[in-house]
């Protein structure tokens, strides 16, 4: 139990430099782009990931390398895989996801609960299901 904080920390530290590196493009992006919210930054974290790792690598290692990106600057704050997840699910199940909630029947299965009956309806659901109830401890 005690090694799972010690990997995490180690994880922590390898990953530190690359998360870091972020920053510096960051403050690149906004010399280039203008001002930028979180949700700009993501998109523009995207746009420069969609140019390949090589690119992506050249701008992390040297943040300055964003101006060779500068002619496609009109494309960075687009949602480049905003569609990504819908499109998986498509190519592995040959239909789209339920946006608007699960298929299946329209009416809720199982039984209605009786709410007149004020008495069980302010009883926990441990008692309600008839389950047996919690030990308190005093």
């Amino acid at each position: 139990m005690w090694r799972r904080p010690v990997e995490r920390a180690r994880r922590w530290r390898q990953n530190w430099p690359t998360t870091a590196r972020w920053g510096r493009v960051r403050d690149a992006a906004i010399l280039l782009l203008g001002p930028i919210d979180d949700d700009d930054f993501l998109a523009a974290q995207d746009w420069i990931v969609s140019h390949g790792r090589q690119t992506m690598q050249r701008v992390q290692d040297d943040p300055d390398g964003l101006v060779e990106l500068a002619p496609d600057r009109h494309n960075a704050r687009i949602d480049w895989f905003c569609g990504l997840p819908l499109e998986a699910h498509i190519a592995a199940t040959g239909a789209p996801f339920a946006i608007d909630g699960p298929s299946g029947p329209d009416t809720p299965l199982g039984t209605p609960a009786d709410l007149t009956d004020e008495t069980r309806t302010r009883q926990p659901f441990s008692q309600a299901d008839g389950l047996p109830r919690r030990q308190s401890v005093d």
